[in-house]
Formats: structure tokens, sequence, C-alpha cells
């Protein structure tokens, strides 16, 4: 048996620009890389969330246990570039709850003061500017954060899945 399910809810949130949520943007938007001006790191996170809640009962009926599942999740590159000959992307279930906003890529240009309203989840928060910060949203102790020079980026639990690419 195949159970194929699309996202409910995607969206790219920025390091570099912490109040951009893009989640009406059609592309979402891996990067990683070194800023030019102050040479640390910056990236980007998806969030992806999908409707998994009547596969219980398509499992029952279907006899399978959990044991016998096993997920995918496959993303397609719409366009790249300057990548290194080999790199790891990691995937992690989502600790908390978050809004998809109605931003896209390319608005708000530029890092846009805290005053900014954004109306989805950004780096710094899980639903727009002047809600719960992702650090304080945890609700499990098994819930972990990730930052680089600046505080946010989401908070998950302690799962990770991991694939390698290398260039051919």
């Amino acid at each position: 048996m195949i159970w194929s399910t699309t996202p409910i809810q995607d969206t790219t949130i920025y390091e570099k620009d912490p109040y951009r949520s893009a989640g009406l943007d059609e592309v979402l938007e891996l990067q990683a890389g070194t800023d030019d001006d102050t040479g640390e790191t910056i990236e980007s996170r998806l969030l992806v969330k999908f409707d998994i809640s009547g596969l219980s009962d398509i499992l029952t009926l279907h006899n399978v246990t959990s044991s016998m599942v096993t997920a995918s999740l496959s993303m397609r590159a719409v366009q790249s570039s300057q990548l290194p000959t080999s790199y790891i992307i990691k995937a992690h279930p989502i600790a908390d709850s978050w809004r998809n906003g109605t931003g896209y890529a390319t608005s708000p240009s530029g890092i846009v003061p805290a005053s900014y309203e954004t109306d989805g989840a950004t780096w710094y928060t899980v639903n727009g500017y002047g809600t719960t910060s992702w650090q304080t949203a945890a609700s499990s102790s098994s819930a972990t954060m990730s930052y680089n020079s600046v505080v946010g980026g989401g908070d998950w639990l302690n799962y990770t899945v991991t694939q390698s690419f290398t260039f051919k």
C-alpha cells in the first residue's frame, strides 16, 4: 500500500532576514552560506506541515502496524547555484505549531525593523512578529533549538533524518 499526501502549509524562514516569512511563495528556498560582510554562517529553514490525521484509520483498516511503515519526503530542485561538492540536508519534526504567513521570498526585501508586522512563522517567532518566540515555545522536554549568530530558527524534537549529496 502506498499513501501519499501533499503539504497543507510550507514556508521558508531566513536567518539573515529574521522577520521575513515566505509562506505563500510557491518555491521553498533552502540556503546555507557565509555573509559576505560579516563572514558569519547564514541559512534558511524550510517548515513543512502535512495532515496525517487520517493515517491511523487507514493503517487500522489495512491491518498495518507502525513497525511496517516507512516514510519518505521527495523534494525537487527548481534552481541551484554555488553548491559545494558535498553537503548534508537534515530534517527534524517541529516541536511546536506554527502559522503559515502570506509573504513571499521577495517581500519584504532586506532586513526589516522589529516594528514590521509579519503574519506567519519567522526566524524569531512561530506566528509572526509579537507572538511566541521559538526558543520559549517548546512544550516538550525533548525539544531542542538551533542557533547560529541570530537566536531563533525553530525548535524541534530530538529526531534527525539526513541525506548526503556529493557532486557527480
